[in-house]
């Protein structure tokens, strides 16, 4: 988990009786030390001036938790298809899962899922998948006919 401190917050001050104090605070991406203060921490500031020396950290702003970054679902599962085609199932199957992760109510992603399954002979998981396409996206005939052919199989089996 990494944080993003939001411009402005302030860090930290530092004063001794006969100075002003110094803050560090944030300005960008950079980190400042200065004696000019807002008006917010000047408040602070005279508050505490019967102290000697003091070290003090001040919540003017918040600390928020940074954005995970946007997994593109549609380029993973572009690379699992490439990576399907070339036989390479296992590599497959991780990109659809990573992909899975970002978005489990993608039908087409349950589809593909329910394709490699079938393609290395694991029909009853082949089924479980395209059913849970078919319960995102009901329209998809060619998924219904796939299950289909499937259970036919099985049962003449």
């Amino acid at each position: 988990m990494s944080f993003l401190a939001k411009p402005g917050l302030l860090i930290g001050a530092v004063a001794s009786q006969d100075e002003w104090p110094y803050v560090i605070r944030v300005v960008g991406k950079d980190i400042e030390i200065t004696n000019s203060l807002t008006s917010e921490e000047v408040f602070y500031f005279e508050n505490f001036q019967r102290f000697e020396s003091f070290q003090i950290r001040l919540p003017i702003a918040e600390i928020e938790e940074e954005e995970a970054p946007k997994v593109d679902v549609n380029e993973i599962m572009n690379r699992a298809r490439e990576h399907f085609a070339a036989g390479s199932f296992n590599k497959a199957w991780k990109l659809l899962k990573k992909a899975e992760k970002a978005d489990s109510e993608n039908a087409v992603l349950k589809t593909m899922q329910g394709s490699l399954q079938l393609q290395i002979g694991n029909e009853a998981a082949a089924i479980k998948y395209y059913r849970e396409s078919l319960k995102i996206n009901p329209n998809q005939p060619s998924v219904v006919k796939q299950i289909k052919a499937l259970e036919a199989d099985k049962g003449g089996q």
